[in-house]
């Protein structure tokens, strides 16, 4: 009736009221649901980088959560090794706190680009499902089945200078000869020569670090 009627200005207030009610109430609902954080993988929480009641902004690291159900090993491979490689093969990890056991591993990933060592990345992953729970950051050390093979090496402290333009110096008819060579595996005494070198060369590790080339070279036994 006359008495219970309301204008079209109010009809249209009152729809926009019911408007901004319902955009109140998805921007409340969404607040809610930012109160929780879901973590984007399963696993065990490892670090916690806050406290209760701390405020969050955006891209503040929560805690740090590791799954162990899959362990990923990445080893260094020389790159005269690399094509004897597969994505898929299956290779043994000997563990340094576990001497006694070996457990099994599959390559799940290659490098295509060498470091600056001549070397590419090799992911190795081992389902951590065995009677022995592997934790993350244990040394590992991986046999791949390929025969070795025979190496060139010299004394690491022959090459003077740099590793990225690696160089050696020997003897030709009793001169200094500058030999620019490409390297491979080494350790803390001799590193593998994998071209610019021929066996049996007499390479100076002694002094070499004012040689340029074309010196007179006396031989001492």
């Amino acid at each position: 009736n006359e008495g219970n009627a309301i204008t079209k200005h109010d009809l249209e207030q009152a729809e926009i009221g019911l408007k901004k009610a319902k955009a109140d109430l998805i921007k409340a609902r969404k607040a809610l649901d930012n109160t929780s954080v879901t973590a984007p993988i399963p696993g065990i929480i490892n670090k916690k980088f806050i406290t209760e009641g701390q405020f969050l902004g955006g891209g503040t690291p929560v805690c740090e959560i590791v799954d162990n159900a899959k362990i990923k090993l990445h080893v260094s491979v020389d790159g005269s090794d690399i094509y004897h490689i597969d994505k898929g093969q299956k290779v043994d990890v000997k563990i340094s706190v576990f001497p006694d056991s070996t457990f099994r591993g599959t390559v799940t990933a290659i490098g295509v680009k060498a470091d600056r060592a001549m070397k590419f990345d090799v992911e190795i992953t081992l389902n951590n499902s065995g009677p022995v729970t592997l934790k993350s950051g244990l040394f590992a050390e991986v046999h791949f089945p390929f025969t070795s093979k025979e190496s060139l090496v010299i004394p690491s402290a022959a090459i003077p200078g740099s590793m990225e333009n690696p160089r050696v110096f020997v003897v030709e008819n009793g001169k200094a000869v500058r030999k620019d060579i490409v390297t491979g595996i080494s350790n803390n005494d001799v590193i593998e020569v994998i071209s610019g070198l021929k066996p049996g060369e007499q390479v100076i590790y002694s002094g070499q670090l004012n040689l340029a080339g074309g010196e007179n070279v006396k031989i001492v036994n």
